[in-house]
């Protein structure tokens, strides 16, 4: 039996491992009251920088009258290392109020509904290797039959926030990977 444990114990953890999740949170820009057709004439919008979690609007304690509604845009620049070429490439959005849509280099290429699950977007074919990429996330949170909590803010008895107010994580997979069994909206498979 001890045998068996000794030479167990000698694989390394590390060695094992054939994904890495880095924490993707820090130096994002963002602006509120903004679609992604407004950013073409960008002189007019005033981009803060802030660090995830954040959330679009903070509502005070005791909201008078309805609390705000609207578009707000998330952008984060990055150059991918050398490394990571030939490698499948993803952001896994721990949650996004309310409806999501995801853009690389300018062009859309996931849209989530509902900002209380995560979301997993496989940017790998719209990134350019050693250069830099753009990623812009556009938010909405009014008021969407066809989203949870499906009633108008209104009649709810709590604050239905915007922002991504969770983590985003950069996650980087061989090609071949076993991928999320629960994933929604995406063909159960192993990668490439």
């Amino acid at each position: 039996m001890a045998l068996i444990l000794s030479a167990c114990s000698e694989k390394k953890p590390e060695t094992l491992k054939h994904t890495r999740e880095t924490l993707f949170n820090d130096s994002w820009e963002f602006v509120k009251d903004a679609t992604p057709e407004m950013i073409s004439d960008s002189t007019h919008l005033t981009w803060e920088t802030v660090d995830l979690p954040h959330t679009a609007h903070l509502e005070p304690l005791v909201i008078e009258d309805q609390q705000w509604q609207g578009n707000a845009l998330y952008r984060k620049t990055f150059t991918p290392a050398p490394e990571l070429n030939n490698k499948h490439i993803a952001l896994h959005f721990e949650g996004a109020m309310q409806v999501a849509e995801v853009f690389i280099n300018g062009q859309k290429i996931a849209t989530n509904y509902g900002g209380y699950l995560p979301f997993y977007v496989n940017i790998t074919p719209h990134i350019l290797m050693d250069q830099e990429n753009t990623i812009l996330v556009h938010l909405n949170n009014e008021d969407n039959p066809q989203v949870p909590p499906g009633k108008p803010i209104d009649q709810l008895d709590f604050n239905l926030f915007s922002g991504i107010y969770r983590n985003v994580w950069l996650v980087v997979k061989d090609p071949l990977h076993i991928s999320d069994p629960i994933g929604a909206d995406r063909v159960a498979a192993g990668g490439s």
